[in-house]
């Protein structure tokens, strides 16, 4: 049986997992440390299914490798934004709005300058 490019891309990642962990591990490991369910890694793994947008960027963010975007044929999101994801739930709602006000305002003059 071929495997899938999620399938590939899966073995290649527990394989390095493995050896950052320092050693072996099981697959069990590997699905605990990815925070999914046995089943899902499992049809992610044979090729019935694939990860969708919310998982590739987990499993992105899990393994440090964006490479995954790739194996699902979906486009690789903007780093920034994914940064940004990652540090608005350590923002107060003040720190929040200052900085959207802040986008707005480059925005707003940036827009003026093309014209």
């Amino acid at each position: 049986m071929v495997k899938s490019a999620v399938g590939n891309w899966l073995d290649k990642k527990f394989v390095e997992w493995q050896a950052k962990e320092g050693g072996r591990r099981t697959v069990a490991d590997f699905v605990n440390y990815l925070g999914i369910s046995r089943p899902t890694f499992d049809r992610w793994n044979s090729g019935k299914r694939i990860p969708d947008e919310r998982y590739a960027e987990l499993l992105a963010d899990k393994l440090g490798d964006d490479s995954i975007y790739d194996a699902v044929g979906l486009p690789k999101p903007d780093g920034s934004i994914r940064v940004l994801k990652k540090l608005l739930p350590n923002l107060t709602d003040d720190e929040k709005r200052k900085m959207i006000a802040d986008l707005e305002k480059k925005a707003k003059k940036r827009n003026a300058r093309k014209r």
